[in-house]
């Protein structure tokens, strides 16, 4: 607790979050994939290494229907729910507030430490990475990513049309 009173605390040179050590990490990650012209292989090493989970996570979806797979991927995940603060559970549907843009925002702007741009974070981390850890655990995904991102499980009558 006193780690996370002393972390929004902290209001200069802007307020912090409890997730900042997380998705820096994860933008430096993304900023190197991304210049080196490998985030596909990135996005590869992320999913093979959280196969096994991602495999456990499936056969809670044939047991227990396609809600359990966002329980699983954002509920109930420690590190999920440290990254996206302030989760909204809907039936078939998580949402929350994108924890990465103000942080790039801030260290673009004053550090000058990342080259990448908020769509490359959308679109070459979040929605592949979401959308094949979906593919393995048997469900599929609409994404919408912007100052709040969503994840819902698409329907049969989609599926259909």
């Amino acid at each position: 607790l006193k780690s996370l009173y002393m972390t929004y605390d902290a209001t200069y040179p802007y307020d912090h979050k409890f997730n900042e050590t997380l998705v820096k990490d994860q933008l430096r990650n993304l900023e190197f994939s991304v210049t080196k012209g490998i985030n596909d292989k990135q996005i590869d090493h992320y999913i093979m290494t959280n196969e096994p989970i991602l495999k456990r996570i499936k056969e809670l979806v044939e047991k227990e229907g396609s809600e359990k797979a966002l329980v699983e991927l954002f509920d109930d995940e420690p590190c999920s729910y440290q990254l996206y603060e302030h989760i909204t559970v809907k039936e078939g549907e998580r949402s929350f507030p994108c924890p990465y843009k103000s942080n790039l925002e801030h260290c673009k702007k004053w550090l000058k430490t990342f080259t990448i741009e908020w769509s490359d974070v959308c679109n070459k981390w979040c929605i592949p990475t979401w959308k094949r850890s979906a593919d393995i655990v048997g469900i599929e995904i609409e994404v919408k990513t912007g100052e709040t991102c969503s994840v819902c499980l698409k329907n049969s009558e989609e599926k259909k049309s």
